[in-house]
């Protein structure tokens, strides 16, 4: 069983490099894992409120009680979130839980933090069942681009020389599957963008290539 990885990367400048930039959703395909391991995992689904460990730590850009993003889960009554460290990572913490979010920040930063087995616990997470959603610096972890990534997503990282891109409203487009994820209503979105990266498929014999639900597609 694989989990299912969420991205929420953007740019505005796509434009000038040719590309597109996908939020990208994946069923990755990491290196097996004994099935002692897999026994501590809980897949997707197995608990009547999906449980969320939100990771807090060196690498994330905020204070806990200052994330935007964390308190917009809390909020929400589906949820049980909870704060996990790296040092929760390493010591095998994330069983029982569905879903990782790594936000934003530095993803050297949290990636080093985290550590060789602190990064193989997440990827043993994903290949049990759980899910990983990766917010800017997030996103730039789950690639296959760095000596300190998650390796779990096909994908590298493209213009690292810009990547202080400025913040700003962009139009999003979503692609059919997208547009059945809920809260999705009609074709295209504009969202708020904030420097995350520029991802483009990489050609990692490893692991199947991401399917994109939505696209930046440009400023607003």
């Amino acid at each position: 069983m694989t989990g299912c990885v969420l991205l929420a990367a953007g740019i505005q400048a796509q434009a000038r490099l040719g590309g597109q930039d996908p939020i990208a959703a994946v069923v990755p395909a990491v290196p097996a894992v004994p099935a002692k391991a897999q026994a501590n995992v809980n897949p997707i689904g197995a608990h009547k409120k999906l449980r969320l460990a939100f990771y807090q730590g060196p690498g994330a850009s905020l204070d806990a009680s200052k994330s935007l993003a964390l308190q917009a889960f809390q909020k929400d009554p589906d949820l049980v979130v909870r704060i996990v460290s790296p040092e929760d990572i390493r010591a095998g913490r994330l069983a029982g839980f569905d879903v990782l979010v790594q936000s934003g920040g530095s993803g050297g930063g949290q990636g080093r933090a985290l550590g060789e087995a602190g990064r193989e616990r997440i990827r043993v997470f994903v290949h049990c069942g759980g899910g990983y959603i990766g917010i800017c610096a997030g996103s730039y972890l789950v690639s296959c681009d760095h000596p300190w990534s998650l390796g779990i997503l096909n994908a590298q990282v493209l213009d690292k020389k810009h990547w202080a891109r400025g913040t700003g409203p962009v139009a999003v487009s979503f692609s059919e599957r997208g547009r059945q994820v809920p809260g999705v209503s009609g074709d295209n979105l504009t969202l708020q963008y904030g420097q995350g990266p520029l991802l483009a498929p990489a050609a990692d014999a490893k692991l199947p290539a991401y399917e994109p639900w939505a696209r930046y597609e440009g400023a607003r």
